[in-house]
């Protein structure tokens, strides 16, 4: 059976290092967010953390103020699906994706999606990842680096 949760409004915030805010582990942990805001706001916090799960999140906002804290971070593949989203990442890269071994598979569309970081927007590190970018989204990464692919498959 699957791992299911889903919250429609409301907030959900840490305070603490290395905290996530929402943490799919596992292939069959989904997380469905609507009207959602999310705040992570120390060092090491992932507002969304992924390892091989699935997590959408629509009509939502996203805020990481630490360091080592993107918006979101997939290892080990999983699927991340954002729609209606602002999300901001103060001080690190938008959507980091690493893994262990080359062969796990990473997913992301983003759809109607506000995006800015302070870093590379999209990291893909040992992974094959699927990037889509749909309907009018705006991605602003805060050094002109828009997808950075270091040793991975890649298809935008």
């Amino acid at each position: 059976s699957r791992a299911d949760l889903k919250m429609n409004g409301g907030s959900i915030t840490t305070n603490g290092t290395n905290s996530y805010g929402a943490y799919a582990n596992g292939e069959k942990a989904y997380i469905n967010l609507d009207y959602v805001a999310l705040e992570t706001g120390e060092h090491g916090s992932y507002a969304v953390a992924i390892r091989q799960g699935n997590i959408d999140i629509k009509n939502s906002s996203i805020t990481t103020k630490g360091t080592k804290a993107p918006i979101a971070k997939i290892y080990n593949g999983g699927e991340l699906f954002f729609s209606n989203v602002t999300a901001v990442s103060e001080q690190d890269k938008g959507i980091s994706i690493d893994a262990s071994n080359i062969d796990s598979q990473a997913k992301i569309a983003l759809s109607s999606v506000e995006l800015s970081s302070a870093l590379d927007s999209i990291d893909v590190n040992k992974t094959t990842t699927d990037v889509s970018i749909l309907n009018r989204s705006i991605i602003t990464p805060g050094n002109n680096i828009l997808v950075n692919n270091t040793g991975g498959g890649l298809n935008i």
